[in-house]
């Protein structure tokens, strides 16, 4: 049976500026050592404590393999999370990937910052989110929504630990040409699917909308890349963008179906 062994944080700071070792740990001739940024700056001049020259002398190779082995609390206890990471990987996981991280809404002017397990009911009491949960392990999943309003419409999907935020707009009526639909006019509809997701996920996503007198349009996204807290106010180049085709279209005679699929 392995033991286990307590160690003090103060131990391992780098006494020049106070922030965590992490390999690669360097040291001057007498052993006085430093963080990898602190050698860098210091990398050919002397020592701050002995003056000894070059104060990245050599590597610390047994204090790295004591670093690499230690395990931490995550940063986000307090919010929840028990996961004991690799003391070098801490600060990673506690932005990156950890569920209890802070989140920042993506809806412009919205301040909120919360954890991914309060971020739902944000949108739906703040922001008047549609939330859609799926169940823990299903990773493809089609959704029936009712539009029933030419403002912006946020749609909150929960699906297998991940959150994906959709914004829909109604623009305008637009002409379309005579030889398509004898000069009647189409409603034209925005959709852009933002990801609180890790940055190696990528997914599907597909749109139908369907007016009352069954015309529909299908637009949609493909090995997508998910980006983190992508502020909505994003230039054209960022949406997808199609028609619906319906004499004088109005958003509440609408229907989405919207089929999200991880990959």
């Amino acid at each position: 049976m392995k033991r286990k062994f307590e160690c003090d944080e103060e131990t391992l700071e780098c006494p020049l500026c106070n922030e965590l070792l992490t390999p690669p740990i360097h040291q001057c001739q007498n052993g006085h050592m430093g963080c990898k940024a602190c050698c860098e700056k210091l990398k050919e001049k002397e020592c701050p404590t002995c003056c000894a020259m070059p104060f990245a002398h050599s590597r610390c190779l047994g204090l790295e393999k004591i670093v690499e082995s230690l395990r931490t609390t995550c940063l986000n206890a307090g919010e929840g999370c028990t996961e004991m990471i690799k003391f070098s990987e801490r600060d990673k996981h506690a932005t990156d990937t950890c569920e209890y991280r802070q989140l920042q809404c993506s809806v412009p002017t919205c301040c909120f910052e919360g954890s991914k397990r309060v971020v739902p009911e944000h949108y739906r009491n703040v922001h008047n989110a549609v939330l859609r949960r799926c169940p823990q392990g299903i990773r493809s999943k089609n959704f029936r929504i009712s539009w029933p309003s030419r403002s912006a419409r946020y749609i909150l999907i929960d699906i297998d630990k991940e959150l994906f935020l959709v914004e829909i707009h109604y623009v305008c009526e637009v002409p379309l040409p005579v030889e398509q639909l004898d000069n009647q006019h189409a409603g034209l509809i925005m959709f852009c699917c933002s990801s609180f997701g890790n940055d190696s996920l990528k997914y599907n996503i597909q749109i139908t909308v369907k007016s009352k007198e069954g015309v529909s349009s299908t637009s949609g996204l493909k090995n997508v890349s998910a980006f983190n807290n992508q502020l909505l106010e994003s230039t054209s180049e960022d949406w997808n963008l199609f028609l619906l085709p319906n004499v004088n279209p109005r958003p509440d005679d609408l229907e989405l179906s919207l089929e999200l699929t991880l990959l």
